[in-house]
């Protein structure tokens, strides 16, 4: 798997909308902390287009796109935000350059197009994490940032969290993978979705009504999918429909698909659509430690 070098002070990074729209009024604060981290910002041209709910035409859309994976200069492609749109974008790019080049992929929601392309196609790893959309929002953590800016630079990260009462105990360690549930799961009849084998998997989503999260999981256990994980993380699920005469809650449906298999699940890790955001590099191998009292992913 290809680790693009992290980011040095005075590197570059580049940052694009390829999916839905974003003002400038969004990006400005970005655009501050990455700079007093003592980095060059460059911002793609049609970055704050508009075309009904995306951030421009496919057109528009795809030259960005293709200008961040060809600059030669930038040392990470950082998306403006998530929505829909990636995969108007993904069969029509050419890679060659970004082969020569490899640069990280930031990003998360519908940049999992993108994560799973990267990991299954080329080979390389990229990272789930923040994105201005959040970045510009008042109740983005401080630790959030401050594990952002470790991710960018490189420095070693550990994650501690408090044991769910529906946590599977164990240690495992293995390529991790993965990212919004719906996103992911409605590519899976593609040559670019994940590998699932011997992988951790992490999960998360927005804005699904319950049933609909129910049908994934249970379509992934039955095409055995699940059955051939190393270990489950699961992240935020919020903004969802509980439909009250279904029955169940988000984690007892996942517990439920899963509670059959020998494999450590952490539930509620900070993750996705959530303040407390942390970042997670897809493609890398971690460490997953599951205890009665205490999580740990050590990346």
């Amino acid at each position: 798997m290809i680790k693009p070098n992290h980011l040095q002070k005075g590197d570059t990074i580049i940052l694009v909308s390829p999916a839905g729209k974003i003002s400038k009024e969004q990006v400005i604060p970005t655009v501050s902390i990455l700079e007093s981290w003592g980095l060059k910002v460059k911002i793609t041209p049609n970055c704050f287009d508009e075309y009904y709910r995306f951030s421009g035409t496919i057109e528009e859309r795809l030259s960005d796109m293709q200008m961040a994976l060809d600059d030669t200069e930038a040392k990470a492609i950082l998306c403006n935000r998530g929505g829909y749109g990636c995969i108007h974008l993904i069969n029509k790019l050419s890679f060659e350059q970004f082969k020569k080049y490899p640069k990280w992929l930031i990003g998360f929601s519908d940049i999992s197009v993108f994560h799973s392309y990267f990991n299954r196609v080329l080979k390389c790893q990229t990272l789930h994490a923040p994105m201005p959309v959040n970045l510009s929002k008042e109740d983005t953590s401080q630790q959030t940032l401050e594990y952002f800016r470790k991710a960018l630079f490189g420095e070693s990260l550990e994650y501690k969290i408090t044991s769910n009462k529906l946590t599977k105990l164990g240690k495992t360690e293995g390529e991790l993978i993965g990212g919004n549930l719906a996103t992911f799961f409605n590519i899976l009849s593609t040559d670019f979705s994940y590998e699932m084998k011997n992988k951790i998997l992490f999960i998360e989503d927005v804005g699904e009504p319950i049933h609909k999260i129910d049908q994934m999981m249970t379509s992934l256990k039955l095409s055995g999918s699940l059955s051939c994980l190393k270990g489950l993380i699961v992240g935020s699920f919020t903004d969802i429909d509980y439909e009250p005469e279904f029955g169940k809650s988000i984690h007892q449906i996942i517990y439920d698909c899963i509670s059959s298999y020998d494999f450590p699940v952490i539930f509620d890790f900070p993750a996705g659509h959530i303040s407390e955001n942390y970042p997670l590099f897809f493609g890398r191998h971690i460490k997953l430690e599951v205890s009665d009292y205490q999580s740990f992913v050590i990346i």
